[in-house]
């Protein structure tokens, strides 16, 4: 701005460090066709964590960056130590019979200094098998087939702070804040996993799938407090999440003659998460400034997005008691006072074309009498539904690899189907009217206009600003306009190597060398996809991109390339 400042000052300081040591005993023993291997073990970890932070705004004396010239009034710091330490203890055996039939057995017994004393330790077990089913049966065709399951049980921890009371200091002394929790325990994590393998045609050709179910209850959440608990939240145990994962790889040696060779690697996954158990009040969460768009209630997918739907149907207009009450001739909300304009929007005919043209949002019957029964009085109306879900339908990668004689080509291609993506970028720019569809040249100035040149109805009339900068960026909270299908397919990895042995090298006087390899790598080269985002493959700022998938500013995915230079010697 060409205005000089008064000038400021700030100094950190960081300080981390981390100590881990653990001690394994292996014990292998043969008993006729049983061979057995039992380890027990120790680990442990010491991690320090340490912060402080100087401020000064002010500057008194030109020059004198240091913080006896500032303003004393204006200084503030902030200071922050960590210590957390871990120790676990574990035993572990395992059988294998006859190289057919294979056991293990786990226990182990983790404790943290992230949760209170009485709730420091925890216990957790594993149990699996496998069964090479061709060692017992001859199958046709079938050269392996292995059948594995497993069941195992985990925790997760809290934060550092969850433990402890938070008070904000303020000038008259502190308000509590946090209400610490020394009873807090470990998320309980349970997963049983099933699977399958199969080798068969010689070897070329190989498949695997997988099934896991994964259960995890007592979460650690942030849960609101009573007034009169004189503080305003509390971490604490509650909720409980299901997971289902199904898996598959296949492979194939497609051909191989010796000197040519091409191989092929397909993997494809797709997973549910539903949130089974939910004690508080239902809520949309976020990180920062981004729209409120995630939906955390019993019995909902996680992932769910949930925000205002504009209305493109009449019927849809009626799901509003109070506009159904006045549907009739004549009155406000009569089927003749609305029309679909040409963005297929229900808006008021007697504003379309108008600076006050505006799409309408949906309203519905959240709570009756009778539940469920249409024909009861409405209690509670919402304008909040759900709008879109983060998950996938499911993804896949194309992994490929052809060589000949010391040229290979290698690729990646991942291809996810289906899943919405919540474009909070573009929402944000509509308010400084930067998106594209706010761009009206060419349309016609008003609907009269634009019944005459009916020919280039999806191009008439002019929209006003206060349609899209009022309408659709509704004050940055979430709504459909911005939920786009999330599919993609990309060409993640390209690249190319060749070898040069020292028979070739001893032409340029480098025969000692054994070999040399060169090659070039491409990352992130080709994206097909309708979003009309810079990139779909985004996640949030914050947290777990799989819940929280919106576009909010990032950078999209670097393309690279690389070169690969190589000395074997």
């Amino acid at each position: 701005s060409n205005t000089k400042t008064p000038g400021n000052l700030t100094k950190n300081r960081q300080s981390n460090s981390q100590l881990n040591g653990g001690a394994t005993v292996t014990a292998i023993r043969t008993f006729g066709d049983i061979v057995n291997t039992t380890k027990i073990g120790t680990s442990f970890e010491d991690q320090r964590n340490g912060f402080l932070q100087a401020r000064a705004a002010n500057l008194k004396v030109t020059k004198v960056p240091e913080f006896a010239s500032a303003d004393q009034a204006s200084l503030s710091s902030a200071s922050r130590d960590e210590t957390i330490r871990n120790l676990n203890f574990l035993a572990l055996t395992s059988f294998d019979i006859k190289e057919k039939y294979l056991f293990d057995a786990l226990i182990r017994r983790d404790g943290s200094s992230l949760f209170g004393p009485d709730s420091r330790w925890s216990p957790y077990y594993r149990i699996s098998g496998a069964w090479r089913v061709t060692e017992d049966v001859t199958l046709p065709q079938i050269d392996e087939l292995k059948l594995r399951a497993s069941y195992g049980t985990a925790g997760l921890r809290p934060r550092f702070d969850d433990q402890y009371e938070i008070l904000a200091v303020n000038a008259a002394g502190f308000t509590p804040d946090i209400l610490g929790n020394p009873k807090l325990k470990p998320a309980q994590s349970a997963e049983l996993e099933l699977g399958t393998s199969v080798e068969f045609g010689g070897g070329k050709f190989t498949a695997e799938y997988t099934y896991a179910k994964k259960s995890t209850t007592d979460q650690i959440l942030l849960v609101d407090l009573p007034a009169v608990a004189g503080f305003k939240a509390q971490w604490q145990n509650t909720g409980a999440l299901e997971s289902v994962t199904h898996e598959g790889t296949f492979g194939a040696r497609v051909f191989d003659n010796g000197k040519t060779s091409f191989t092929l690697n397909i993997v494809g996954d797709k997973t549910s998460q539903k949130i089974t158990e939910w004690s508080l009040p239902e809520r949309l969460y976020s990180f920062q400034q981004m729209p409120s768009a995630f939906f955390l209630g019993r019995n909902s997918n996680l992932g769910a997005i949930h925000g205002n739907k504009w209305i493109t149907t009449v019927a849809q207009l009626y799901d509003d008691p109070a506009k159904n009450a006045l549907k009739g001739v004549g009155q406000a909300w009569h089927t003749d006072s609305v029309m679909i304009n040409e963005d297929g929007y229900v808006v008021r005919k007697s504003a379309y074309g108008t600076a006050n043209e505006r799409a309408i949002k949906y309203t519905f019957c959240k709570r009756r009498t009778v539940a469920n029964d249409p024909t009861t009085p409405c209690l509670e109306t919402s304008q909040i539904t759900k709008i879109g879900d983060a998950n996938p339908d499911f993804n896949m990668s194309f992994g490929g690899n052809l060589r000949h004689g010391r040229l290979v080509f290698s690729s990646l291609l991942d291809w996810s189907k289906g899943g919405d993506l919540y474009n909070g970028t573009r929402q944000w720019a509509f308010q400084a009217t930067r998106d594209r569809v706010q761009d009206q040249a060419g349309k016609a100035n008003n609907a009269a206009t634009c019944g005459v040149i009916a020919a280039v109805m999806p191009s008439c009339p002019k929209k006003s600003l206060g349609y899209y900068g009022v309408g659709f960026y509704n004050g940055l909270d979430p709504n459909d306009y911005f939920v786009e299908d999330g599919s993609y397919m990309k060409l993640k990895e390209l690249s190319v190597h060749y070898t040069f042995l020292s028979s070739q090298l001893s032409r340029i006087g480098m025969g000692k060398v054994p070999s040399i390899r060169v090659g070039l790598v491409g990352r992130n080269l080709l994206t097909f996809t309708d979003y009309s985002g810079l990139d779909p493959e985004v996640s949030g700022l914050f947290g777990d991109p799989f819940q929280v998938k919106m576009d909010w500013f990032q950078y999209p995915q670097f393309r690279t390339l690389s070169a690969v230079f190589e000395i074997t010697f």
